[in-house]
């Protein structure tokens, strides 16, 4: 019988004993085979759970309010209300396993700021008012930005100062504190800072945007322009004559909004001018009308309707529309010279140096293709201007049912300045 330090081997053979010196070795050469046997086992990685996706559904993105302390230009305190909109998965310090094009996206602020007669609201409608997509701020928390979209001082959460005081260096000036704050750790919205800031504006608030940038060297690495072009625009309505209808003295009003079919505009809703095919003048609609539903103009009378500041509407908006029906304003100095909020202003645009998206419906009334087209003029010293213009949509692009391919502009003019970005600091 074999002893128990014997080998067995078949046909009743029986091995040598194994030695000492030879058992050390046989361990040793297990101990280096181990490592590169296991190495050519396939290795196994966990999927990752939180990446870009725009087909999630919009209820995975979740909205949340910041307060941020601002100031005025006469040095008084304020609050903007700010809601951050961010996938749920990547809110409350949770840390599922994360994409790294998700990690990076994360990093990059896209900062909305709405125009006038609105508030942040414009950013996020409903698909289910006319079951199609119109939330932009949603759109872009599905791919990871980080998204925050104010509401003016004067508007929706925020401070309402004195309407007949404040204008649009002040709201510039607000605004400026706010975008500032993001670029430091443990601002209201989050503990860490954003890496990249882009600013994307509409109307009122493109209007602000290019004030602030223009001022405000470094604020900003890039900025989209949507409903406002700087150029000549003979077809511009005359909002002075609604604005003077209804603030008439004595009654006059700290903060007024345009019309939907009360006197002295009975059976006329002016929000409408804002639609695509709409004549602006007589605001007869037409039938039919593809890219936006009737729904959607009732839900935004109803529901998105929000108040413009006397200042705002009579000397910001007034001049600056009857400045853009004069021919002169074909060049581009005509603009320069008369934007007349303060002195820095007047070379505001001239200033603005990161890279600038002019996204225009071809109908709007304040940002048609012949406006886009000519929009670079107005930024001489950008590294880039570039546009896109999205047939049959007016000036509320957002609430138009064709929104998405000029969103998917933006993404491609954020994920362009991001990469510029990333190759001049290496």
């Amino acid at each position: 019988m074999a002893r128990h330090s014997d080998l067995q081997l078949p046909f009743g053979k029986r091995a040598a004993p194994v030695g000492p010196v030879f058992a050390v070795l046989l361990v040793f050469c297990a101990l280096l085979l181990g490592p590169a046997i296991s190495s050519k086992s396939p290795k196994l990685s966990k999927p990752a759970d939180v990446a870009p996706d725009v087909n999630l559904p919009d209820e995975a993105v979740s909205e949340r309010k910041a307060v941020f302390d601002v100031t005025i230009s006469d040095g008084t305190h304020h609050n903007l209300a700010v809601f951050i909109y961010e996938l749920s998965a990547l809110e409350g310090g949770s840390e599922p396993h994360v994409s790294e094009e998700c990690k990076k996206n994360q990093d990059v602020a896209l900062v909305l700021f709405h125009g006038a007669a609105y508030n942040h609201k414009y950013w996020d409608v409903p698909f289910s008012v006319d079951n199609s997509s119109h939330s932009l701020a949603r759109y872009l928390a599905k791919q990871c930005y980080f998204v925050l979209a104010a509401d003016m001082l004067g508007t929706g959460e925020s401070d309402k100062p004195d309407g007949f005081a404040i204008d649009v260096a002040d709201q510039a000036h607000a605004s400026a504190d706010f975008l500032w704050s993001i670029h430091s750790d443990h601002n209201p919205a989050r503990e860490r800072q954003a890496e990249k800031v882009i600013v994307i504006g509409h109307s009122f608030g493109s209007i602000m945007s290019q004030l602030i940038l223009g001022t405000n060297p470094g604020i900003a690495d890039g900025f989209v322009a949507t409903g406002w072009s700087n150029g000549y625009e003979p077809e511009v309505p005359h909002f002075e004559d609604v604005f003077n209808a209804v603030d008439q003295p004595p009654n006059s009003m700290p903060y007024i909004t345009l019309p939907t079919g009360g006197p002295p505009f009975d059976g006329i809703n002016l929000r409408s001018a804002y639609y695509d095919g709409v004549d602006s003048a007589t605001f007869q609609m037409p039938n039919p009308h593809p890219t936006w539903t009737d729904a959607m103009l009732t839900y935004d009378t109803s529901s998105l309707a929000d108040y413009i500041t006397h200042k705002n509407a009579f000397l910001d908006a007034v001049p600056l529309l009857d400045n853009r029906r004069n021919n002169a304003a074909n060049a581009p100095d005509y603009i320069f010279n008369t934007f007349h909020t303060d002195q820095a202003s007047s070379n505001a645009f001239r200033s603005i140096t990161s890279p600038v998206f002019m996204l225009c419906g071809e109908n709007d009334i304040l940002a048609n293709a012949a406006g886009c087209a000519a929009g670079g003029a107005y930024y001489p010293n950008s590294v880039s201007v570039t546009s896109f213009v999205q047939p049959n949509i007016g000036h509320v692009y957002n609430q138009h049912k064709t929104a998405v391919p000029g969103w998917e502009k933006i993404v491609d003019f954020v994920k362009s300045v991001v990469h510029e970005s990333i190759l001049c600091t290496i």
